[in-house]
């Protein structure tokens, strides 16, 4: 784990810690949501991809990965360009949405899908 305390995978939460204050829990819950809205999107552009090219459906597995991959090339895109380095973390367009709203106890439940798409940007605050 390094220095993090909670590691979401698909979903699934591991930590190190005993246990997990509310605003933790609350943002890997919003990071939860945008896995699964990731994955759909991943899922929908894997199946048309599938029936352009007569692809295998077994390529519908990566729609799985989706978040990650998109977490990965954008904090790649950052830390190239970003004048912050150390910041470039909290500047994935993910990990800004989760702050931003972990301390929001109804932001779950109300946040529009795919949410996290307003926090991409180009240029760093």
């Amino acid at each position: 784990f390094g220095r993090y305390k909670i590691i979401n995978l698909f979903g699934v939460l591991f930590t190190k810690a005993d246990n997990i204050s509310i605003v933790d829990y609350n943002h890997e819950g919003i990071h939860s949501k945008q896995i699964k809205e990731c994955a759909i999107l991943g899922f929908v552009i894997i199946s048309i991809l599938c029936v352009i090219f007569d692809l295998s459906i077994f390529w519908l597995l990566l729609s799985y990965c989706t978040f990650y991959l998109l977490y990965g090339i954008e904090y790649c895109c950052i830390r190239l360009f970003h004048h912050k380095q150390k910041d470039a973390y909290q500047d994935v367009s993910f990990e800004e949405e989760a702050y931003n709203n972990q301390t929001d106890f109804d932001y779950i439940n109300n946040r529009r899908c795919f949410a996290w798409i307003r926090y991409v940007k180009f240029k760093s605050n």
